[in-house]
């Protein structure tokens, strides 16, 4: 009977597993112009639109960013506009009412088929367009994920000072579940993702979420071991969950690195009293 129980237990652990793995996807898409990304979390779908670029894929002065909620239909999308703010432009939840998308879906692309922008995005945008699937052994897909990302991660960055941790994970979640840790030592990318998946760690953490912040901020200081703010963050979410001899060491490191550049009068109290625990 007890070894029964257990295999049901572990049955029912890989089974959840699954589940979470499954409600948190990422794909990516490049059209002539821009990229797309739909997420799923948790059973909600997203749409990140990037277009106006130039031939190389770089914002130009006439880009425009959008994002939408998404509900499958026959053939595809039905969506309705959600504020988002980027470097690029920034639209509130007012200008965003009751605008629409369709979004056409096969296995190898999506097409925007209709969008109302008006009011966000230039006359002439090249949002309507063809977007095809990049997929993840494609040469491209670390560059288009480096640009999904970095849109994610400011508007983030906007939810979390407003308050609002639980969305900054959220809208950051599916680009930090779906990262390859080889990225942050990547000279292409590197800058853009460890930046992201840093502030996501640390949103965990300010999100009550420290356990799982932990497995981030170790890929990062195993990779770029001089980055004293993930060394603090590794060191805080440690301390959080009880494993304070880990932290200690952290927080030894964190100091090391602040005073070698001569910035003891910016190192935290705490730092101090836990990294001699």
């Amino acid at each position: 009977m007890k070894a029964a129980t257990n295999i049901l237990v572990f049955v029912v652990a890989v089974l959840f597993a699954s589940i979470s793995m499954a409600q948190n996807s990422l794909s990516l898409y490049v059209s002539s112009s821009g990229s797309a990304a739909i997420t799923e979390v948790q059973g909600s779908t997203s749409l990140l639109v990037l277009a106006g670029g130039n031939n190389s894929g770089q914002p130009t002065s006439g880009s425009c960013v959008i994002a939408a909620s998404l509900t499958a239909v026959e053939g595809g999308f039905k969506g309705n506009l959600f504020p988002i703010s980027t470097g690029i432009n920034s639209y509130s939840e007012k200008q965003a009412l009751g605008k629409k998308i369709n979004v056409d879906r096969n296995p190898t692309a999506i097409v925007i088929t209709d969008v109302d922008d008006v009011g966000i995005c230039a006359l002439d945008n090249s949002l309507v367009n063809r977007y095809g699937k990049v997929l993840v052994n494609d040469k491209k897909h670390k560059i288009v994920y480096a640009e999904m990302i970095d849109l994610a991660h400011a508007n983030a960055l906007s939810l979390f000072k407003e308050g609002k941790k639980e969305q900054a994970v959220i809208g950051l979640s599916p680009y930090a579940e779906n990262y390859k840790s080889a990225w942050l030592a990547d000279k292409e990318i590197a800058g853009v993702v460890v930046s992201a998946i840093n502030d996501y760690a640390y949103f965990l953490q300010e999100n009550n979420q420290a356990a799982e912040s932990i497995s981030f901020l170790k890929d990062i200081v195993i990779v770029q071991p001089n980055r004293a703010v993930a060394w603090l963050n590794l060191a805080d979410s440690n301390w959080a969950v009880g494993n304070k001899n880990d932290a200690a060491k952290q927080y030894f490191e964190y100091k090391k690195l602040m005073l070698s550049v001569d910035r003891k009068s910016k190192i935290p109290a705490r730092v101090f009293e836990r990294s001699e625990t």
